[in-house]
Order: structure tokens, then C-alpha cells, then sequence
């Protein structure tokens, strides 16, 4: 049993599949079944009736159920990573036509099909060019910490906050505390 709860999920989402009349459940179904079988997970007894059923359907017609016709859906994945490309371009200062272009040319789509993906991706994108800027800021930290790479991001945080400190004029044994926590992180004796 080594994944019995995604198999069984794959099994209710066969049978939701097949309830609904969804072109290819049964091809799912069988799927699932299969699925199950080659990881020697445990079937559910519901699920093991609705294969079977479909099962002799199968052998009583000579053939195995059709798979769902048509061209599968696009992921949002390539839609949101065009709104964002999009947005970075616009915030760095491209007009709408260069950015536009630019995705055209890289995405070999027109300029309609590139700004309906913009509008299906746009949930990926923050509203307002600051609300981004902060966001790429965070993920340039975030991918400093994973690789490594650049300052100490314990370090920058304590900058940050100290400058703001002596900026909002927070009090002296606050400021104290920031120097002294960023002197035993940098191992310097000046924090101004």
C-alpha cells in the first residue's frame, strides 16, 4: 500500500468522471484500476464494482472504451507565466505594443491570443506596480535563500528594520537591540 489515498482519489474522481457522463471515464476508470493493480494498492470494494462493470462492458464488445476526444485543456501555468512576463515587461518601462510584440515573437501567438492569456492569467499578478515590485523583491529573497547567493537575508532584514526604526523614530533600547543583534550577525562593530 504504498499510495492508497491518491489511488483511491484517482478512483473518486473516475467515478465522479463516469457519473457526470464525461467523454472517457471509463477509460479513467480502467486507468485507476490499473493504477492500483501495478502499485499493489488496496481497491476500494465501490470502486472494484464500478471496474468491473466497465470491465465487461469491455470484454462483451471486444474493445476497450474509448479515451475523451479533443484536444486536452491548457494549463493556466503557461497563461500565468505570460501575464507575468507581461507585467514585468510593462513595470520596467515597455510600452504595451513592445510588450505585446515581444510575447508574440516568443510565444509565436498573436497579439489577441497573447492579451486573452494576460486577462486568464491575470489572478497570478498583484494590482498595482508597487504591490509587484514587492513581490519580485520577496522572491529575489526567497531564491537567495534556497541558492545561497547573495547577502544574508537575516542580515538585510535587520538593516531594514533599523533603518525604518531610526526612521519612524523607535526608541533607544529598540535601536540598541537592532544594533547589537546586527553586530552579532555581521561581526562588525558599526551599524550606522
Amino acid at each position: 500500500m504504498s499510495s492508497g489515498i491518491i489511488v483511491y482519489t484517482l478512483a473518486e474522481q473516475a467515478i465522479d468522471a463516469l457519473a457526470a457522463h464525461r467523454p472517457g471515464a471509463e477509460w479513467e476508470i480502467l486507468s485507476a484500476l490499473a493504477s492500483a493493480v501495478l502499485n499493489g494498492d488496496e481497491i476500494d470494494p465501490k470502486f472494484q464494482a464500478v471496474a468491473n462493470s466497465v470491465l465487461l462492458k469491455a470484454i462483451l464488445s471486444g474493445k476497450l472504451p474509448p479515451r475523451a476526444k479533443g484536444r486536452p485543456p491548457a494549463e493556466l501555468d503557461e497563461s500565468w507565466a505570460i501575464a507575468i512576463r507581461y507585467f514585468d515587461l510593462r513595470d520596467a518601462g515597455a510600452s504595451y505594443s513592445d510588450a505585446v510584440t515581444e510575447l508574440s515573437n516568443v510565444h509565436h501567438k498573436d497579439a489577441r491570443h497573447i492579451m486573452r492569456l494576460v486577462a486568464r492569467g491575470r489572478s497570478a499578478v498583484r494590482d498595482t506596480k508597487e504591490l509587484r515590485d514587492q513581490e519580485r523583491a520577496s522572491l529575489e529573497v526567497m531564491r537567495s535563500l534556497q541558492t545561497g547567493d547573495g547577502p544574508d537575508p537575516y542580515i538585510t532584514l535587520l538593516e531594514a528594520i533599523l533603518a525604518e526604526g531610526r526612521a519612524v523614530d523607535l526608541s533607544a533600547v529598540a535601536v540598541e537591540r537592532l544594533e547589537a543583534a546586527l553586530r552579532n550577525a555581521t561581526g562588525t562593530t558599526d551599524t550606522k
